[in-house]
């Protein structure tokens, strides 16, 4: 489950009118780096009841970690690169490995990491920059790597109706949400072809 903490990262990309410019030298000073065991998500309470749930492991990245718990949480969430923090070397890799399956619970495909995978995985992914503190050497430094862009509506919701109606995908309702039920694989090679197509130069 991801359990993202979009905070531990540089303040001038929060996009909070709260936080004023001039606060953000303080803020880069001061922030914390991310504790995989104290740092909360900002998710919503199923996610942040599922990071403190017995036996849940986390994978050590500062701004899209990802939990899991059961016989596979250790293989899943050991490794998470810093770079392309939803692609290769990452959690959402393993998880395609295995064939698993992902459950949109309350949320649609404009919310669905494994669309950042799959992109990860063509020539002309979108990309940009994140910037976040982490311990290195002893010290608290910060770093600044590449990694996938955000979405804002331009491919996710596309691709995830074209999935929906051309894959096996069940639809249901879990207390008030409706849910999206389907194998990780199915989609993400779906997709990849779809940015295959729809990314290409020119």
């Amino acid at each position: 489950m991801p359990a993202e903490s979009p905070y531990v990262s540089d303040p001038s990309t929060w996009n909070d009118p709260r936080v004023l410019p001039e606060w953000y030298e303080t803020i880069r000073e001061n922030l914390p780096v991310f504790d995989p065991l104290t740092t909360p998500t900002t998710m919503g309470a199923i996610a942040e009841a599922f990071r403190t749930f017995p036996g849940t492991q986390r994978s050590n990245h500062p701004l899209v970690s990802v939990c899991a718990n059961g016989r596979n949480a250790e293989g899943i969430t050991k490794h998470h690169a810093l770079e392309f923090c939803e692609g290769e070397g990452t959690p959402f890799e393993k998880l395609y490995d295995l064939d698993a399956y992902t459950l949109l619970l309350g949320v649609g495909f404009n919310r669905c990491s494994s669309l950042h995978y799959a992109e990860s995985l063509v020539p002309n992914r979108r990309t940009t920059q994140s910037r976040f503190p982490i311990i290195q050497n002893g010290k608290r430094v910060w770093v600044e790597k590449p990694d996938m862009a955000h979405d804002n509506g331009a491919h996710f919701q596309v691709v995830g109706k074209q999935f929906a109606e051309a894959r096996a995908v069940r639809s249901g309702r879990v207390g008030n949400a409706d849910a999206l039920l389907f194998l990780t694989r199915d989609l993400v090679d779906f997709a990849e072809s779809y940015f295959l197509r729809t990314l290409a130069p020119g």
